[in-house]
């Protein structure tokens, strides 16, 4: 983030290292093709409290030899999970429909 400017959504998360483990003999391309390893971000998009529900949200960045890293990011949806604190309660999508409320 440049110097001074606030990060609005998403501005607390835990941060770890991943490794990509290659299963059988398959030829990957697009984000996983040469990639080895990588950074994952889970956080979520607003502070959870009990009229904000919890909305995660995932980035990953996998570090490829020679060229630009390639990156994803995905979450459930903008409206957060009512009720439901498990972060992976529900499947990721990189394609999530608009918001339902405000």
């Amino acid at each position: 983030m440049p110097k001074g400017r606030k990060k609005v959504i998403h501005g607390v998360g835990a941060t770890a290292r991943v490794k990509f483990v290659k299963v059988g003999d398959n030829d990957y391309t697009g984000i996983f093709k040469g990639a080895d390893a990588g950074l994952i971000r889970l956080s979520s998009a607003a502070k959870p409290s009990k009229s904000q529900p919890l909305t995660p949200g995932m980035g990953l960045k996998f570090l490829r030899d020679g060229q630009d890293s390639a990156n994803l990011v995905s979450m459930f949806g903008l409206d957060g999970q009512p009720g439901n604190w498990n972060f992976f309660a529900h499947d990721f999508t990189n394609h999530i429909a608009g918001p339902k409320g405000v």
